[in-house]
This record gives C-alpha cells, sequence and structure tokens, in this order.
C-alpha cells in the first residue's frame, strides 16, 4: 500500500472540515468515541476510536474559518462523511509511522541476510519525523499544572489570533483553573490534588444525569479544600450555595487510597450538585406549592426536594441527601472506575467495577438502603465484603486494590 506524506493528507483534512455538515459529523464522532458506558468499556476498541489529539487537530482546522451550521441535504452524507474522517485519520496515522518503519527495514533486512549490524542510537532515533507518532498518539506525560505553567510559552504565537478570533485569553484561563485548586492548603498535598482534579473531570455523567432529573442547568461551583485536623473522609458546605460550594477533605480521604479519594470526590460532588439544585430551583419554584417543587422539575423526584424543603425545619441534609445518592451508588461506581482505567494506571476488568460497586457504599451507611440490606441475612457475606473493602481503602494495610499516595 503506497501512503501519501502526512502534508498532503492534512492538506486533504482542512478540505474536508469544510464541506456542509462537517460540525454535525464531528459532533457524532465526539458522542461515539467519548461517551461510554463504563460497563461496558472491556468491550471496547479504543483503537478505533479517535483519541483527543485527533479531535484537537480537527476542532483546530475548523475553527480556522467561521464555523458553517448549513445541514446535509440528507442525513446518509453525515454518515458517509464520518465514515471519510475515520478513514483519512486512519492514513494520517499510518504515515506517520512511515519514518520509524524506514528504520526498522535495514536491521530487517541485515538479519535476514545472517548480518548482525546494527544502526547507532543516534542513527536509529534521530530525526524530527520520528518522534511525531508516539508524541501525538500516546496519551498526556504532563502534570496538570503544567498545562497553566507553558500556557503562554506554547501558545505566544497564536495569542493574538485567539484573542482577536475566539475571544480566549490566556489570563482569564489561567484565573478560572486556579480558582478550584489555588488555595494554600493543598500544598503538602500534590498526589491527592492531581486524583481530585482527575475526579472532578470524569464527573461529567454526574451533572448530565441531573440534567436528565430536573431538566436544566444544575452545574454547582465548587472549590475543594484540605483539612487534615477533619477525622471523617469529607464534607460540603451547602449554606454557601448557590455560590461556590467549598468541599473539603479529611484525613480519612488524604490517608486513604487513589480510588477511595476519587470515590469520596465523586461523592461530595454529588452533595454539591443537591445543594445547588435546592437552592437555585427553589427562588424559581411557585409560591402555592407547599414543598417548592421547580416547575420545571420531573415529578418523579418530588419526594427530593419534599425532604430538601425540610431543611428549613432543622433535618439533618446529610442523612436525607444521603438517602438520594444511594440510589446511584452505581453511578458513582461507574465514575470511579472511568477515572482508574483512563487516569488512574488500571487496567479494564469487571472484578474492579465490582469492587467499585462496594467501595461505593463509603459515606452511606446511615442510609435506609444499606439498613435494609444489611440486616437481610443473605446479604451478609456482601456485607462483610464491603466492610472490609472500605476499611483497606481508608487505611494501608496491605489489602488495598488502590494505591496510596504516602
Amino acid at each position: 500500500m503506497n501512503l501519501r506524506s502526512p502534508k498532503e493528507i492534512i492538506e486533504e483534512i482542512k478540505s474536508l472540515v469544510d464541506t456542509t455538515g462537517f460540525i454535525y459529523t464531528l459532533c457524532l464522532i465526539l458522542v461515539e468515541d467519548f461517551h461510554l458506558n463504563a460497563e461496558e468499556m472491556h468491550e471496547v476498541d479504543f483503537r478505533a476510536r479517535l483519541n483527543k489529539n485527533e479531535i484537537s487537530l480537527l476542532i483546530g482546522f475548523l475553527i480556522q474559518k467561521e464555523i458553517s451550521l448549513e445541514k446535509p441535504k440528507h442525513p446518509l452524507d453525515l454518515i458517509s462523511l464520518k465514515k471519510k474522517t475515520r478513514k483519512i485519520m486512519d492514513e494520517l496515522h499510518s504515515s506517520t509511522m512511515i519514518p520509524s518503519i524506514n528504520k526498522f527495514r535495514p536491521i530487517i533486512d541485515n538479519l535476514k541476510e545472517g548480518n548482525d549490524i546494527n544502526p547507532s542510537k543516534e542513527d536509529f532515533f534521530g530525526g524530527e519525523d520520528v518522534f511525531i507518532e508516539p508524541i501525538f498518539y500516546s496519551g498526556d506525560g504532563i502534570y496538570d499544572f503544567q498545562y497553566i505553567e507553558y500556557l503562554n510559552k506554547k501558545y505566544k504565537y497564536d495569542e493574538k489570533w485567539l484573542n482577536e478570533n475566539t475571544n480566549f485569553y490566556f489570563d482569564e484561563v489561567v484565573e478560572i483553573a486556579n480558582i478550584l485548586f489555588n488555595n494554600e492548603s493543598w500544598e503538602d498535598y500534590p498526589c491527592q490534588k492531581d486524583i481530585v482534579q482527575g475526579a472532578y473531570n470524569v464527573c461529567s455523567p454526574i451533572t448530565n444525569l441531573f440534567q436528565d432529573i430536573f431538566e436544566g442547568n444544575t452545574s454547582a461551583d465548587v472549590e475543594f479544600f484540605v483539612d487534615p485536623n477533619y477525622i471523617n473522609y469529607a464534607v460540603t458546605e451547602g449554606t454557601f450555595a448557590p455560590e461556590r460550594i467549598p468541599i473539603t477533605f479529611g484525613l480519612n480521604s488524604l490517608e486513604g487510597s487513589d480510588i477511595l479519594m476519587t470515590t469520596v470526590a465523586i461523592h461530595e460532588i454529588f452533595h454539591a450538585n443537591l445543594y445547588y439544585i435546592f437552592k437555585v430551583n427553589s427562588e424559581d419554584s411557585d409560591p402555592s406549592n407547599d414543598f417548592n417543587i421547580p416547575q420545571n422539575s420531573n415529578p418523579t423526584y418530588a419526594e427530593l426536594v419534599e425532604a430538601f424543603a425540610s431543611l428549613e425545619t432543622g433535618s439533618s441534609s446529610s442523612t436525607i441527601q444521603h438517602n438520594f445518592i444511594a440510589n446511584y451508588k452505581n453511578q458513582i461506581a461507574q465514575g470511579v472506575y472511568n477515572w482508574a482505567v483512563t487516569q488512574g494506571g488500571y487496567s479494564e476488568s469487571n472484578n474492579l467495577l465490582e469492587d467499585l460497586k462496594k467501595l461505593a457504599w463509603v459515606g452511606l451507611k446511615d442510609t435506609d438502603l444499606w439498613n435494609h440490606f444489611e440486616i437481610n441475612p443473605f446479604n451478609q457475606n456482601e456485607v462483610s465484603e464491603i466492610n472490609s473493602i472500605i476499611s483497606h481503602e481508608t487505611v494501608d494495610q496491605g489489602y488495598a486494590i488502590g494505591n496510596f499516595c504516602n
């Protein structure tokens, strides 16, 4: 097969993104390649999907001109355009491997002829083209803070264009990024900070869940802190809602494993969204509604909002929310699983997901669901397994599934 050069292929990609309806094709690819069911991840062929660098390349070419929202003449045109996009991106990947293949070919030929002649490391690894493929198609080899630290240096020649064409300003981006994590409480916990930030990044399914339930914007604005003097796992200060809601991680989380801290982080972000929903939607509710049920919310969840209304009468908001969160512990586990296999270095495994579902009970043992589950004599083995997993992930006893920072 004769492959074109990467430059030739890139020129065709630039023309491809100008095709009528390409923005819709790109959306189809994003949905297919980046929205996964965690319980089916073991069946996913990630090599058949575009990675984030390939998507960034397409978007980069797309935004160089005004994006057309014109629809194609027929829906089948989108399918055809999607297939063409995947085919050309696959060809681009193959073409970037040509320099490496050319390095190996003489070595193989020498071996066939019985000659043990190998090039020097300088000759073999030299040449700028050799590193394009492993860099562009590999995972991230970068810490979160480096995205901010090198922003100006990496994109200094693009800054003017970004300002004028996209209203993208470096100082604003740095300010937003620092809001979440730039407080002194994290200075002694850089490893834990990375874990929490990763957990925050995989929480979009939780946000989508709330949008489905309440049919509106439910994105809570949160800020993370640590307090080693707080012995429990974490606490979310809902009284600040709907302004920025502080989430403070305690000693149990800080000394726990990475999957425990991720579980706690997603659990607490769940709390933050619930506080946000109650504060925002109760202000928009019908005064004649005794339970302050938001008029645009799903009536199936009327009992939840009714329970929230009892906050005003001094009831335990934590227990009320936990009774709701307990119904979604599997979604929390899926979020942790997503972090584990994409950012935590864990292998895809059904056993891992099942263990994370048990770990998701952490912080939920004050719920009616747990009480009913615990007293059932047929559940005693699983109850014991749940307690063991939580204990092993909280204190490093040598039996944990997860990894510890210290």
